[in-house]
Order: C-alpha cells, then structure tokens, then sequence
C-alpha cells in the first residue's frame, strides 16, 4: 500500500532513530504513535499513563487524551515547548 513506500525510519524523542528494512510498516506507525505519546507526556511533566492515543493510530490526526492536568496548563506547556 502507499504507507509501504515510505522510508520506514522514526525518530525518538532522545534523537535515537529505528533503522530496519525489516520493519514492517505497522511496527514503524506503533514506533511513532508510542514516541508521539512519550514526548507528550515529557512536554507536559507527567507520566506517560496519563498521555493516552485514543484516535488515529494509522493517521496524521490524532486525538490524545490527557488526564490530571487542566487544559489551561496543557495549553500553557505546549506553548514553552513551541518556543525552545
């Protein structure tokens, strides 16, 4: 399919990178949707728990649900991380 032909490489929060020709592609989207869900919850100071995909696994829209922190300071971390 059209996601096979995409070079299959993600790039972690700590810089790693997966490089394996033999990943397959659902590996590749599981490898992102957990590095999205990581970086989420560091942006954010809280445990990775509270940071769940809960929509758009396999898409570029995703909806996260967040708990134990109100939406102001959701909004307010998003804000600091976008200016470093």
């Amino acid at each position: 399919g059209k996601l096979g032909s995409y070079y299959k490489q993600v790039v972690l929060p700590d810089q790693e990178s997966i490089r394996d020709p033999k990943m397959s592609v659902a590996q590749v989207i599981a490898a992102a949707n957990q590095a999205l869900v990581e970086l989420l919850a560091e942006i954010l100071d809280c445990p990775r728990g509270a940071v769940r995909l809960i929509r758009g696994q396999t898409s570029r829209h995703k909806t996260i649900f967040i708990t134990g922190i109100a939406a102001d300071k959701i909004a307010e971390r998003i804000e600091l991380a976008a200016k470093r």
